[in-house]
């Protein structure tokens, strides 16, 4: 015997947060011709699904909608952050200390 399949797919659109200023969020989303913009996290999550709405009519339930904040990026002009070095001894360009730094360093027991 077969196993019963679904009626209905649930489907899912995603908006990604594009600008994110205090009191100002903005979302695109993937595949649709949607854009929204609202003042907090919750307001966006509603004004995504309400825009759904108005765009697919009734089938807007068969969708999912998920919102993806990107992580901060540096700027580009920010030097790459680099673990401090464990014995206090300087670190070349390569991410090693030089040899004279190691003969010179006092032997630690």
């Amino acid at each position: 015997m077969e196993a019963e399949q679904p009626r209905w797919i649930m489907r899912e659109i995603v908006f990604d947060v594009v600008s994110e200023h205090p009191g100002r969020l903005e979302a695109q989303a993937h595949g649709f011709p949607l854009r929204i913009t609202a003042a907090s996290h919750e307001e966006l999550q509603h004004e995504a699904r309400e825009a759904l709405i108005a765009h697919l009519g009734p089938t807007h339930g068969t969708y999912r909608v998920r919102l993806l904040r990107q992580p901060p990026q540096p700027p580009a002009s920010a030097p790459p952050v680099r673990p401090p070095s464990a014995s206090g001894l300087p670190l070349s360009r390569s991410g090693r200390r030089p040899a004279a730094a190691l003969a010179a360093a006092p032997w630690r027991g």
